[in-house]
């Protein structure tokens, strides 16, 4: 197989025409914040006065490695607040819900457009058609375990102990990993009486501060077509009818969890020994207001609908070391 040789030049100052960003961490990171990269511009082929370190990677060409550079680009150049305005197509459309939730979570409002708090996926069964469409599929999500961390911290307890707390293991959640249906549009449910989340939820996840909590658990799809990158805040149709069809779902989003069948709640295949499934059960106080007494068993449980990555079809094997795409050694100006 050809491959090309791409030559990465790392510089200080300014440079034309960028092809790369790479991120520098930076040290005083506030309390309570993962460290966030400093975005400096790297130029390929590039004469520049600057002086710099240079390295190299070589990239097949008939790889998705290509696509890989451009997310780990995507990431670095797109996942900040401040750059979110720049490109309609690339650009994440709901930042504020990432920013109303960290401030709930107490956190700086730009806590979440960190890479490190991120996976991405890339695999070969959704990418079946690359070489018919010209297209790599990625899909990309917060990393549970990430979040389970800061959970936790909230409730002054270990994640083993938080998740025991739940009657459920952290495994199992990572992998069935996706949202509350009653957060579906809960400020006009909750302004209607219809929805209420429990203090033991406010407790854990954080009280409603106005954020679209379902799109942000849930997976994203990025496409790289042409070296572009298009976000979508959803996967395609067809990747939903994959999940369907994966998890044996054919309902609506129901409130309560034993209104799911016994297909939808019962483990369709395993991913690393963990059962995946369509929807889990986790032991906190259901946020629907109206459960009758048919259901009572539903008012201290509450169901996550399962839109992991793996939902989709995506294994372990498939994720891709974005932050291994990022250098840290960076010559700066004096």
């Amino acid at each position: 197989m050809d491959k090309k040789k791409i030559i990465i030049y790392i510089v200080g100052g300014i440079v034309s025409l960028c092809v790369l960003f790479v991120p520098e961490i930076i040290s005083n990171a506030k309390e309570n914040e993962p460290e966030k990269p400093k975005i400096t511009t790297v130029a390929t082929t590039i004469v520049s006065d600057e002086t710099g370190i240079i390295t190299e990677k070589e990239v097949e060409i008939n790889s998705h490695e290509q696509s890989d550079l451009a997310v780990a680009n995507w990431f670095a150049e797109y996942l900040t607040s401040e750059e979110q305005s720049s490109k309609d197509d690339s650009r994440i459309k709901n930042v504020s819900d990432y920013q109303f939730y960290a401030r709930s979570l107490g956190l700086d409002k730009d806590y979440f457009f960190n890479p490190e708090l991120w996976e991405v996926y890339y695999n070969d069964e959704i990418n079946l058609n690359r070489d018919i469409t010209e297209e790599d599929i990625y899909l990309i999500r917060l990393n549970p375990y990430k979040l389970l961390d800061l959970y936790a911290g909230r409730v002054n307890k270990t994640v083993d102990e938080l998740c025991a707390d739940l009657s459920v293991s952290k495994q199992t959640l990572y992998y069935n990993w996706g949202y509350d249906p009653c957060s579906v549009d809960y400020e006009k449910e909750h302004k209607a009486n219809k929805v209420t989340y429990s203090q033991k939820e406010e407790e854990i996840f954080g009280k409603f501060n106005y954020e679209d909590r379902a799109s942000i658990m849930r997976t994203k799809m990025l496409v790289i077509s042409d070296g572009n990158v298009i976000f979508s805040d959803t996967p395609n149709d067809s990747l939903e009818i994959i999940r369907r069809d994966n998890l044996k779902t054919f309902s609506d989003e129901y409130y309560q969890y034993s209104k799911y069948s016994d297909e939808e709640r019962k483990q369709q295949y395993s991913i690393d020994n963990i059962g995946i499934r369509a929807v889990i059960p986790i032991k906190i106080p259901n946020a629907y207001n109206d459960i009758t007494d048919e259901y009572a068993a539903d008012k201290e449980v509450t169901a996550m609908l399962n839109y992991s990555p793996f939902a989709y079809g995506c294994k372990s094997e498939d994720m891709i070391d974005i932050m291994s795409y990022f250098s840290t050694e960076v010559n700066e100006d004096e």
